[in-house]
């Protein structure tokens, strides 16, 4: 005597879940390969009316890294984003309306005051 019928469940129950597992792996990996990994890799505390600089690293599987110098606190900042190929960390040269972050590879970027000024931390 056969029994057909148990077998066809089998195969459908192993189609399901193969299908679901399948959705699963592929939901996992898209994000670990897409999800940036980020790193604060310098940092100068809020002194006084000085803003606090940080400046963060993002890494992706696919490209390269990418760089935000962050004023203010870490929890609220002004952020600008540092062109690609420039050195990420700035010295600091405040002037009357505001700070230039001056790059390594002579880039500079100001930045006005009222970007980062105020009641931050």
């Amino acid at each position: 005597m056969e029994m057909k019928g148990k077998g066809c469940l089998v195969n459908l129950a192993a189609l399901v879940a193969g299908a679901f597992g399948g959705v699963a792996l592929t939901a996992v990996t898209g994000v670990l390969l897409f999800m940036p990994s980020t790193d604060v890799i310098s940092s100068k505390p809020t002194e006084g009316d000085k803003p606090g600089i940080y400046v963060q690293e993002s890494t992706r599987f696919f490209g390269g890294p990418t760089h935000e110098v962050w004023l203010g606190c870490v929890e609220r900042a002004h952020v600008i984003e540092v062109p690609t190929g420039w050195e990420p960390i700035p010295e600091v040269e405040y002037t009357g309306t505001g700070l230039d972050l001056v790059f390594p590879d002579g880039g500079r970027i100001s930045v006005p005051e009222a970007k980062y000024a105020g009641d931050y931390c």
